[in-house]
């Protein structure tokens, strides 16, 4: 039997009334999840030769159920839980790392699956909490399946329900003592309703957290408790088609939507946006720092992808010893998003080792301040081959080897061709500043590589470009 919309909300009207008038402080924006819970319930009981309950039972019922008397029958009642410290327990540390995560929440296997193709065009850190065993495969760095068992207890409770209330309210309280933890920047749900989807869409907008509900592809069948349309702040309407071309196209355009509604909390206080890519354990105070290593300080960026953040978003972005790590290709798309995210006249940094110096130190064989470079690079990084050469000096051409193949480089650029390449992209007035100095203040003194590596061969194998936009 199926309950009249009309009703519904008469009886919706009804029990925040009673809620009201018996000050039970019981969280309203659970009373339309536990009217339409109760509600199916009661209906289910009844066989197909039963009449519908008259509004008036349903009520009598209802508040019953939802308000049980002192002098009601104890035994079905659920005990109340002693209030939980959750700093206290063990994954709380994990979870305080996941702040500012966008989080999804998937209710079985199915709608896992349809998030997947959107999750990667994120390019941000993601939490997809499952409320089902997810699958043991090998996750990129950005993407934490979280089983909802891994910490669903009761945090807190202040009322005595019904047992059959119970798995709503630990359901609540669950979803309200991760959203404190994690502090995510956003949630996304399909817009296919059930209870909990309700419960953590409602917490998350009592707590600010922009909601977003993604309409689901007819193609998936997903369980559901009822067809009324979950509360959101943003509805993204465009649905994943089943050509694999088109949907990546599409999914592109969906995270592109779910980044522009869920920004930064960094851009709410920054009066001057900067961007740092790769930063590494190097956190710069008033940048965004970024890097394939989270925390949270540090944002998860792949430089290597769409970024994240609208057109225009920054007046300064560095990045320092990076884009020797990037494939020519992953460096090309790294040069087109500063560009697209650097504000008009905005300045661009990039600090990286010269392939002018190997070729320097290959050829200038009685160098001495090369050949202090090489037996300090040797002895620092393969003292074996030293070893092999005795008395002898180390020929340059392990070095050049050790810059290719070595500390996970990819590329070695010249001035010439990253000027080229940046000219390219729409950059103009390059210039190679020294390592610490600029006209731009900001920059000065903004490069730590030199304290990665001793000083004088930071100077000596790097070299610094900036461009404006």
């Amino acid at each position: 039997m199926e309950i009249s919309s009309g009703l519904y909300l008469n009886l919706y009207r009804s029990i925040r009334e009673l809620n009201a008038t018996r000050d039970l402080n019981f969280p309203l924006y659970m009373l339309p999840v536990l009217a339409d819970y109760l509600l199916r319930k009661e209906n289910a009981q009844n066989n197909s030769q039963s009449p519908l309950l008259t509004e008036k039972d349903l009520l009598k019922k209802l508040e019953t159920k939802l308000f049980p008397p002192e002098s009601g029958n104890d035994a079905n009642l659920s005990s109340k839980s002693k209030l939980v410290d959750i700093k206290e327990h063990m994954w709380y540390p994990f979870l305080v790392n996941l702040q500012g995560a966008v989080l999804f929440y998937a209710q079985n296997e199915a709608e896992l699956k349809y998030f997947s193709s959107v999750l990667d065009p994120l390019n941000r850190l993601v939490v997809v909490l499952c409320d089902f065993t997810p699958p043991e495969n090998d996750l990129p760095k950005w993407l934490i399946l979280m089983e909802l068992d891994f910490c669903d207890q009761k945090v807190y409770e202040n009322e005595i329900l019904r047992q059959s209330l119970k798995e709503l309210y630990d359901y609540h309280n669950t979803f309200a003592a991760l959203l404190d933890i994690m502090q995510p920047l956003g949630i996304v749900v399909l817009n296919n309703s059930s209870f909990q989807k309700h419960i953590l869409s409602h917490i998350g907008r009592e707590k600010q957290i922009p909601v977003i509900a993604l309409k689901s592809d007819k193609e998936y069948s997903f369980p559901s408790d009822h067809q009324e349309t979950i509360p959101s702040d943003y509805s993204i309407d465009l649905k994943l088609p089943p050509n694999d071309e088109e949907k990546q196209e599409v999914s592109m355009q969906i995270a592109k939507e779910i980044n522009k509604r869920i920004p930064y909390s960094y851009f709410k206080k920054s009066g001057e946006p900067r961007l740092h890519i790769g930063c590494g354990t190097c956190v710069k105070t008033g940048w965004l720092n970024s890097d394939m290593n989270f925390t949270k300080d540090i944002i998860f960026l792949d430089a290597e992808k769409k970024f994240p953040f609208p057109d225009s978003s920054f007046r300064y972005v560095f990045s320092e010893h990076l884009f020797e790590h990037l494939s020519y290709k992953g460096g090309k798309n790294m040069l087109q998003e500063v560009y697209r995210v650097l504000k008009p006249q905005g300045i661009f940094r990039l600090t990286m080792p010269g392939l002018e110096f190997l070729i320097k130190l290959y050829e200038e064989k009685d160098n001495e301040l090369y050949d202090q470079y090489i037996d300090w690079s040797i002895s620092s990084f393969a003292p074996g081959i030293k070893e092999d050469f005795e008395q002898e000096k180390v020929p340059p051409m392990f070095i050049v080897n050790n810059f290719m193949r070595f500390f996970a480089h990819k590329m070695i650029y010249d001035k010439e061709t990253i000027t080229y390449l940046l000219k390219k992209t729409g950059f103009k007035n390059v210039s190679y500043p020294k390592i610490g100095e600029s006209v731009h203040p900001v920059f000065s003194d903004i490069e730590q590589h030199g304290k990665v590596i001793p000083e004088w061969a930071n100077n000596l194998e790097s070299f610094v470009v900036e461009a404006q936009k």
